[in-house]
Order: C-alpha cells, then sequence, then structure tokens
C-alpha cells in the first residue's frame, strides 16, 4: 500500500513547503505509507515547470523590448545571477526525490 501522486497534485509545488504537500508528508507518516511519483507523472511535471521558466525568461525579454520601444530608448534589465532553468529544475527534483519514491517505467 502506498499514497500515489498524479501531475495535478505536483504541478502547483515548488518549494515543498506548501502546506498541502506537509499535510501529505503527514498523513503518510501517521498512516505508515509511502509516497509514490510514476516516473512518467515526474517527467511530465518536470517537463511543464522547465516550459514555465523558460517561458518567464522570455517575457522578461520580450518585456524589456516593449519598453524600449515605448520609450524610444536603450533599456537594461539586468538579473543577477541570471536564473538557470536547469539548475532549478534539478533543484525541484532532489526535493521530490527526498520527499516520494519514484516509481520507474515498466519496459
Amino acid at each position: 500500500m502506498g499514497i500515489y501522486l498524479d501531475a495535478n497534485v505536483l504541478w502547483p509545488w515548488r518549494t515543498f513547503t506548501e502546506p498541502d504537500r506537509l499535510a501529505l508528508s503527514i498523513v503518510a507518516h501517521q498512516l505508515a505509507q509511502t509516497v509514490f511519483v510514476p516516473w512518467v507523472v515526474l517527467r511530465e511535471v518536470e517537463e511543464d515547470y522547465r516550459r514555465t521558466l523558460r517561458a518567464a525568461l522570455d517575457s522578461l525579454d520580450k518585456s524589456e523590448s516593449e519598453v524600449e520601444a515605448l520609450f524610444g530608448a536603450e533599456v537594461h534589465v539586468h538579473a543577477e545571477p541570471w536564473p538557470d532553468v536547469d539548475d532549478v529544475v534539478a533543484t525541484w527534483r532532489r526535493r521530490l526525490e527526498e520527499f516520494a519514491t519514484i516509481l520507474p517505467l515498466d519496459p
């Protein structure tokens, strides 16, 4: 027996300190249940998160261009350090793997 999570549960979890994630940990511990995430669910959420992060960075670039066009002047938006999408996704995955057991895809 265990608690199996689907993508719709994982999508809003970014820091793994969200109240519903904490509540799930408490319930799983009280019931002595392992939390499982199928590999295909992991990949689905991971790729969606990656697309969301890239879209946010693209939006930042587009906003800079729009401000330059509207004001007719060069504008520099500088994020320091520049966010690394792969690093953020890897951190998210590490946190998930600390919380849940990933079920491999059966060949």
